[in-house]
C-alpha cells in the first residue's frame, strides 16, 4: 500500500505477505467465523486491516514528516508483486517470530506499484 510523503515528494511503501491459511485464521478471528465460513471477501477486507493497522504503526520509521497519507491497500498476484520488487527501494523487512508460520512486513522508502510503472 502507498504512503505518500509529500513533504519528501515520495511515495513510500507498505507491504504485507502472509500466507492463505494463515490470511484465513486471522479473519475468522476477525469477523467472529469459523475458517469454514471465511470467504473471499473476508479474506480480503482482513488483510487490508492488517495492513492499514501495519501501516499506521511504522510511518515514523519511512519519514520523521507528519503528513503521511496512508492509501488504500490492494491484493497483487506475483508478477505485480516481482514488478513492486524491481521498482522500489526496500528499507526494512520484519518477520514474525514463529517457526511454523511466517508473516512479512516490507517497507519500502521509495514504492513504485505496477500501476505506477
Amino acid at each position: 500500500m502507498p504512503l505518500t510523503v509529500d513533504a519528501e515528494s515520495r511515495t513510500a511503501g507498505v507491504g504485507v505477505l502472509i500466507q492463505r491459511e494463515d490470511a484465513t485464521i486471522v479473519a475468522s478471528h476477525m469477523f467472529g467465523l469459523t475458517k469454514d465460513e471465511v470467504n473471499e471477501d473476508d479474506l480480503r477486507d482482513a488483510c487490508a486491516e492488517v495492513c492499514n493497522v501495519i501501516s499506521g504503526c511504522i510511518t515514523p520509521q519511512v519519514s520523521a514528516s507528519n503528513d503521511i497519507k496512508i492509501g488504500l491497500p490492494s491484493l497483487v498476484c506475483a508478477s505485480e508483486f516481482e514488478q513492486i520488487s524491481q521498482g522500489s527501494v526496500l528499507i526494512l523487512t520484519y518477520m514474525s517470530g514463529l517457526k511454523i508460520k511466517r508473516l512479512f512486513v516490507l517497507i519500502y522508502g521509495v514504492f513504485l506499484a505496477p500501476s505506477m510503472a
